[in-house]
C-alpha cells in the first residue's frame, strides 16, 4: 500500500520512506507513477538514483527504471489533474461519513432515546427480508460474461478488484446493485450500503430488502443491533463466528406509528440516498483516474496548462 505523508511524520518500522530529487521528480507525480506501477503488477525490486528515487527498498515490489519522467511543468499538470478527483474522492468519503453519523444521531433520537408512543415490537426478521447469498463455486461464468462475486473481502473493502467471477445467469435476487443493504452473518460482520457496483451475491451475506418499511429503517436497526451481533459471532467455538437466524428473530425493532415513520422518511430518506449517490460517484470518479493515469503517464493523453487533456502532441 501506498501513502503521501508529510514532512514531519515518521514512517513505523514496517514502512519503507521514498524520497524523490526535486530536480528531477515531482513529489505528487513520483506518488501517481508507483502507484500506477503497483496497480499494472510489474514490479520487481530495484534501486536505481538515475530515476531520481533514493532511499528505497520493497521487496520485489516496484520496478523504479520504468518510471517515465516527462517535463517538470508536466509532471505537475499531471499530478494537479489526479490529485484534483483524489481531493473530491475524498470530500466525497467525508461527506458521506458525515451524514452517515448524523442519520444515526436521528435515528437514535427519535428511535432509542425516546420511543414513539402507539407503536409495535417487532423482530428485526419481521422488518426486512434476509436473503442469503449462493455458492457461487456452481455457476461459473459462462461465453455470456461474468458478475464480479461479492464476498466478506469486497464488502469491507467496497469495491470488487481481483473478485472471483461468476455466471450472470442468476436468479435477479443474487443480483447486487448500488445502493443494496448488505450484512455479512459471519467472520466479520458488517453492514453497508453497497456502492461497489453491479455484481453477484456470495454466501456468508444477506441481501436486506423490505417491501413495508423504508431502506434506512431496516439498515440503521442492523446497525443498532450490531455490535450485539458482532459479541454473539465472537462466542462461537467455531473457526469463523456467525450468528444464526433466531438471532435476527431475537433482535427487537420498535416500529413507530404511520405518521411518525413518515415524518422521519422525509429527514432519514434523502439522507440515505445522499450517502448512497456520494459513494457511487467516488467510485465514479477513481474508476476515471484510474483510467486517465497510465495514459497520462506514458504520454498517450496531454495535460496542457489549462488543466484541460487531449491527445498526445495537442492542448
Amino acid at each position: 500500500m501506498l501513502a503521501r505523508l508529510g514532512e514531519d511524520c515518521i514512517p513505523a518500522s514496517f514502512c519503507r520512506r521514498i524520497r524523490v530529487r526535486r530536480d528531477l521528480v515531482d513529489p505528487a507525480y513520483a506518488y501517481y507513477a508507483l502507484q500506477d506501477m503497483h496497480a499494472a503488477g510489474r514490479a520487481r525490486q530495484y534501486e536505481h538514483q538515475s530515476t531520481g528515487i533514493s532511499n528505497f527498498q520493497m521487496e520485489s515490489f516496484l520496478d523504479l527504471e520504468r518510471i517515465s519522467r516527462p517535463s517538470m511543468p508536466e509532471q505537475r499538470r499531471i499530478a494537479h489533474i489526479l490529485g484534483a478527483l483524489d481531493d473530491k474522492i475524498e470530500l466525497n468519503r467525508r461527506t458521506s461519513e458525515i451524514l452517515e453519523t448524523a442519520a444515526r444521531a436521528i435515528f437514535t433520537s427519535w428511535f432509542i432515546d425516546d420511543v414513539p408512543a402507539g407503536g409495535t415490537v417487532r423482530g428485526l426478521d419481521e422488518v426486512a427480508k434476509f436473503l442469503n447469498g449462493l455458492a457461487l463455486q456452481r455457476f461459473p461464468p459462462t461465453a455470456d460474461g461474468s458478475l464480479p462475486v461479492i464476498k466478506i473481502a469486497q464488502l469491507r473493502s467496497g469495491d470488487t478488484r481481483d473478485a472471483d467471477r461468476a455466471s450472470v445467469d442468476l436468479p435477479a435476487d443474487y443480483v447486487v446493485r448500488d445502493g443494496d443493504v448488505l450484512f455479512s452473518w459471519s467472520g466479520s460482520l458488517e453492514c453497508v450500503l453497497w456502492a461497489g457496483g453491479k455484481g453477484a451475491l456470495n454466501q456468508h451475506l444477506f441481501k436486506v430488502t423490505s417491501a413495508d418499511f423504508p431502506k434506512w429503517f431496516y439498515y440503521l436497526w442492523i446497525h443498532q443491533h450490531l455490535a450485539d451481533f458482532r459479541e454473539i459471532a465472537a462466542g462461537k467455538a467455531t473457526t469463523m463466528g456467525h450468528i444464526q437466524r433466531h438471532h435476527l428473530a431475537d433482535a427487537k425493532v420498535s416500529v413507530p406509528p404511520p405518521g411518525v415513520l413518515a415524518a422521519a422518511d422525509r429527514v432519514l430518506g434523502p439522507m440515505t440516498e445522499q450517502i448512497s449517490a456520494r459513494k457511487v460517484e467516488a467510485r465514479t470518479l477513481a474508476d476515471i483516474r484510474d483510467a486517465l493515469l497510465p495514459r497520462l503517464l506514458m504520454g498517450e493523453l496531454h495535460a496542457a496548462e489549462t488543466g484541460r487533456i487531449g491527445p498526445r502532441g495537442h492542448p
